[in-house]
């Protein structure tokens, strides 16, 4: 699934609205502090969460979507009601293929339409593609929504992932029988699954995407010799644990220990965890990544654009970013810069940005820090 238009405003007449914007398959964010670069990646990331989970949150979207070929456009408010839950106030999903359109979903408070047919009053606490997930016509859109990944790269976040945690007996069989890795999303990145535990199931039931992984790790960071997961006890022999506790190790030049994953520093976390997470994300996945830059020194900052403009992922991309590195890196068409004036925010798309700015990235990101737009909200 692809995000191709988006338009979202918070309820109440003093929320937050950002203006309508075309996207396309890289989208990086810029902009000075607080234009709403996190927040917009907020209220996409809440979409596909409120959707997976089947519960509504507040907001007002219209977006633009595009599945295998098919086109979709869906609105959907949702606002309090007398008890202050949210629910869903309007709906309408309406499909395009070959040159007409078809409404899938009209909805109100009082009725709900569905391909036609009025259906029986169901729960306004759940937009319809959450509560009409089964059908043919919605699946591929919960499917869709289900596959937004965000990374937040606080150091909670990467403490929590990089831990040490038993891994469940007979999992990885039971993994493993899907010859499919990117049909193990949901299980792979759940709550409950660490970093170590995902770099053990790809070393033992896809080794070529471990060593895909492997092979760009140690090249961001060519200090590094080898990589292996190992069991705890293989490093601590005097520690007696049930199960299995596997944890991902480098050896590094001129050390002889092994180092684990937690003892790495937090730059060289991240970037394993980026790379594990876009080489196991499932085809059509949206994956938002705010100020991946932080705490990369020089040295492994520009594998992540350098990625992106190499390999041909079927993802799509939103990035936010300060730096001046990554900026100039990404082509000036797939920048998009907000700028805020109180609740309002506007945002200027990569098109128009190249007929004001130039197709030099250098250049670009000169006369960028100086625009009217950026410093000013001046069109």
């Amino acid at each position: 699934m692809q995000i191709t238009k988006y338009q979202y405003r918070d309820p109440g007449e003093n929320g937050w609205v950002f203006n309508e914007v075309d996207f396309g398959k890289i989208n990086l964010l810029v902009g000075e502090s607080g234009m709403g670069k996190t927040r917009l990646l907020n209220t996409i990331f809440n979409i596909g969460s409120m959707t997976a989970s089947k519960k509504i949150g507040f907001g007002h979207w219209s977006l633009d979507l595009e599945v295998h070929g098919v086109k979709y456009n869906w609105q959907v408010d949702a606002e309090s009601d007398e008890q202050r839950r949210a629910v869903v106030s309007s709906e309408r999903l309406t499909r395009y293929e070959s040159g007409s359109a078809k409404s899938i979903v009209t909805r109100n408070a009082e009725q709900l339409i569905f391909n036609g047919k009025e259906l029986p009053k169901l729960s306004r606490t759940e937009s319809c593609i959450s509560l009409l997930q089964e059908e043919n016509d919605i699946q591929p859109l919960y499917k869709g929504f289900s596959s937004i990944l965000r990374r937040n790269f606080f150091d909670a976040d990467l403490t929590k992932i990089c831990r040490f945690a038993g891994y469940p007996f007979g999992l990885l069989d039971k993994l493993t029988k899907n010859e499919n890795l990117r049909d193990l999303f949901p299980t792979l990145h759940s709550e409950e699954m660490n970093l170590n535990s995902i770099m053990y199931i790809l070393s033992k039931g896809f080794p070529e995407v471990f060593g895909k992984i492997s092979k760009i790790y140690k090249s961001i960071f060519p200090f590094i010799v080898d990589v292996r997961v190992m069991d705890v006890q293989e490093l601590e022999k005097d520690i007696k644990l049930p199960g299995q506790i596997p944890v991902f190790c480098v050896k590094e030049k001129g050390v002889e220990a092994w180092i684990t994953l937690n003892d790495l520093s937090s730059g060289m976390q991240k970037a394993l965890l980026i790379l594990t997470d876009i080489f196991t994300l499932p085809q059509g996945s949206i994956y938002l990544v705010d100020e991946y830059e932080n705490s990369l020194g020089v040295n492994a900052i520009n594998f992540f654009p350098n990625l992106l403009l190499e390999e041909d992922f079927d993802i799509q991309f939103f990035i936010t970013s300060h730096h001046p590195y990554i900026i100039n890196k990404i082509p000036v068409a797939n920048w998009y810069v907000l700028h805020r004036i109180g609740s309002q925010v506007k945002i200027l798309s990569g098109d128009r940005l190249q007929k004001r700015l130039g197709t030099s990235k250098q250049q670009a990101f000169i006369k960028l820090m100086n625009d009217s737009f950026f410093t000013e909200g001046k069109e």
